[in-house]
């Protein structure tokens, strides 16, 4: 040891001698001297030949030291370290640290180097990878109600990881997990002895759930006008709060729920804790229907008017009438008296109910008076080689027709004037009125006018006959 200390004071000496008494050599990059002459030329030992080289690297876990690598054979060389004196052991190192490794290099006749290098080590890195939600690898979520994390995976061994959900802590090993729609801060800590320590964050989300299918509501295409305002009554389970928005066919915000007729859209919108809906739905309020009964008239003429009649229950609705479809309508209903068949068109009218056409009839039949006519049938007449003759009479009845049949109830051309069995049809019109009387009859046959007388008498050779006088002509 005294003998070590002996050299290096020696060393130091001659070091100093060399500083204040010759140039500074120049070194090559190998750290081998370039000169062995003073100023003066003079020779002052050889110079040792090296090369050395500092080490700077990240923490591996393996120990670490400068490299050293003297040319000049049989040079004897010497480590030290701030805490270590010198010795022919080269110093290593392993945590991390910037580390001064000085070297002495000594030969006879050489002169001596003392020199030094560094080491250093940095702190490893940790390798890990984050991304957002362990079960999706996505930052953002749909609210489901199962818990979420992130997913953390540290691949460096040994680490202790730590979280917190706000900057200042406290952190702890347990990961959180969130199940509510909001958004969220996750920090963690990823330490290690010799590694650098990982602080960071991941942002997260779980959004709200889009639960528009799963809305009850009125999702009809055509309301009935019923003069109230339209309501959708929109339902969920996890939803509370609803908002409606009506825009007209022109896509103008109205003001309130519409209830007149016509095409219109609402915009349904509710928002629950961790949910929401949004629906967009169409409707057309069409118009309502006149409750309404029409029926015509059908009878026999019996001197009185008479119409249609239209009942219409649905409050403010307006009917008017025609004598044609295409006529021209007023709010009076019209009346017939004669007989006939009179068609009567309506329209019933109101604001946001269908307009009502339609057509009933007036049907007045002529009035049967057969029982009232006056004839001048008989059951038989004599026959007069003449046709028998009837008068028909009756109020009401302009003309009559005669028709007659023989017994075989074939039609006759005229009336008939030989013996035999008959009947007539006779049949009268008037203007409201009709009759008709069916008559049987015969036509006799008439006993021819004679006279007949014998004759009697004596024989007086004569012709002699009976006497016999027709009066009858033919």
């Amino acid at each position: 040891m005294h003998k070590l200390l002996k050299r290096i004071v020696t060393i130091m000496l001659a070091l100093c001698l060399l500083v204040t008494s010759l140039p500074m050599a120049a070194l090559a990059e190998d750290g081998a001297v370039s000169s062995n002459s003073n100023e003066d030329g003079a020779t002052i030992g050889e110079q040792i030949v090296y090369s050395v080289n500092s080490y700077s690297g990240a923490y591996d876990g393996e120990a670490h030291s400068i490299s050293l690598n003297v040319t000049t054979p049989d040079v004897q060389v010497y480590y030290a370290t701030e805490s270590s004196e010198y010795s022919t052991t080269l110093p290593t190192f392993t945590a991390p640290g910037t580390y001064t490794v000085s070297f002495m290099l000594e030969k006879d006749n050489y002169e001596t180097v003392a020199s030094s290098a560094t080491v250093t080590i940095s702190k490893a890195e940790i390798q890990y990878t984050i991304s957002g939600f362990s079960d999706t690898g996505e930052y953002s979520v749909e609210y489901d109600g199962q818990p979420h994390a992130i997913s953390l995976s540290v691949a460096t061994p040994d680490v202790d990881i730590s979280y917190a959900t706000s900057a200042g802590g406290p952190y702890s090993t347990d990961m959180p997990s969130f199940t509510e729609a909001n958004q969220y801060v996750v920090y963690y800590k990823l330490e290690k002895t010799n590694y650098e320590t990982v602080e960071g964050s991941v942002n997260v989300e779980i959004t709200p759930a889009d639960v528009s299918n799963q809305v009850v509501y009125n999702n009809a295409e055509f309301l009935t006008y019923t003069g109230s305002p339209v309501s959708f009554s929109a339902s969920h389970t996890d939803i509370k709060e609803w908002s409606y928005v009506y825009y007209d066919a022109n896509n103008n915000v109205l003001s309130a729920a519409p209830s007149a007729v016509g095409c219109y859209r609402v915009e349904i919108t509710g928002e629950g804790a961790n949910c929401f809906a949004q629906i967009t739905h169409a409707f057309n309020i069409i118009a309502a229907e006149i409750q309404y009964s029409a029926s015509g008239y059908a009878g026999v003429y019996d001197g009185a008017a008479h119409s249609i009649t239209v009942n219409v229950t649905t409050e403010g609705a307006t009917v008017t009438y025609a004598a044609s479809m295409d006529g021209s309508y007023t709010e009076t209903n019209p009346t017939f008296t004669d007989a006939g068949e009179y068609p009567v068109w309506y329209n019933i009218e109101k604001e946001n109910y269908a307009n009502v056409s339609g057509c009933a009839t007036v049907n007045i039949t002529k009035a049967d008076v057969s029982k009232q006519v006056s004839f001048n049938g008989q059951s038989s007449y004599p026959y007069t080689g003449s046709p028998v003759s009837f008068t028909a009479s009756c109020a009401g009845i302009d003309t009559w027709i005669y028709t007659y049949y023989d017994v075989n109830n074939d039609v006759l051309s005229a009336a008939p004037s030989a013996v035999g069995s008959y009947h007539v049809i006779v049949s009268g019109e008037g203007k409201n009125h009709t009759a008709s009387v069916t008559h049987e009859y015969s036509i006799e046959g008439t006993m021819i006018e004679y006279t007949a007388s014998s004759f009697t008498g004596y024989y007086d050779g004569k012709a002699h006959s009976i006497a016999l006088d027709v009066t009858t002509e033919g």
